[in-house]
């Protein structure tokens, strides 16, 4: 850049300087600080309460019946046939246990014919059945109908053991008040073998370590035995010479 030029920037340069100085002062003294606002406009009025759109009538449920006459999700498109209980005949229960406490009477029932078991508790009716459970006691359980009454009763299964214990060895029945055998007052203890733990399996950095401690170990035996060989070891004397001069 030569002077001539240099002369031709210079009024422009300090005409920008000024300008920024001026331009610096009306900011300075609160050029752009006052906030205006506009007009507040009215606001809509608002549709009365009752005036609310009226909701359609609903659909009568027939009209969604094609939804379970044929189901989106069958192969066949026909619905499934939801499976019913099938009646109960008291002939063919079984009484398989009695639950009585204070704040229930349960009977536990086996159907025979169905295979599967049922619950009834105290005044309840059997499903499918006319039979209703009057009674509940500790090993029996009565059940009434239009035909009368009917009690079943808990099998009573006594262990053969018990049945060949109760008698002596000559095969007579035992008398009444004489002392049962050792065997049959006593329960015996049965002794189930325990075996033996199972030692960890090694891995090889185990051996490896186990080596290298018996080396150090020999490392250490020999040592010493050098050094107790070293210390019974006696040096032998000296020998004295004369010389004549």
């Amino acid at each position: 850049m030569n002077a001539t030029t240099q002369r031709q920037l210079t009024p422009w340069l300090i005409g920008a300087l000024v300008l920024s100085g001026a331009l610096l002062l009306a900011v300075l003294l609160g050029l752009g600080r006052g906030v205006h606002w506009d007009a507040p406009r009215p606001l809509a009025a608002l549709p009365p309460a009752h005036a609310g759109s009226a909701l359609p009538p609903a659909r009568p449920l027939t009209a969604f019946a094609p939804v379970w006459q044929q189901p989106l999700f069958s192969a066949d498109r026909l619905p499934s046939a939801s499976p019913t209980a099938a009646a109960v005949s008291l002939g063919e229960l079984e009484l398989t246990g009695v639950i009585l406490t204070p704040d229930l009477h349960l009977a536990l029932l086996h159907d025979k014919n169905g295979d599967r078991p049922l619950r009834v508790t105290e005044g309840a009716t059997l499903p499918d059945s006319g039979w209703r459970l009057v009674e509940l006691k500790a090993r029996s359980a009565v059940f009434a109908s239009a035909n009368g009454r009917t009690e079943l009763t808990l099998p009573v299964t006594a262990p053969a053991a018990l049945s060949t214990a109760a008698r002596p060895s000559g095969g007579t029945p035992a008398a009444a008040g004489a002392p049962a055998p050792a065997s049959a007052q006593a329960p015996t203890a049965m002794v189930v073998p325990v075996p033996a733990p199972t030692p960890p399996p090694t891995t090889a950095a185990d051996e490896a370590a186990a080596q290298q401690r018996a080396r150090l170990e020999a490392l250490k035996a020999a040592v010493q035995r050098r050094r107790v060989a070293a210390q019974n070891q006696v040096p032998p004397a000296p020998e004295s010479s004369s010389r004549d001069h």
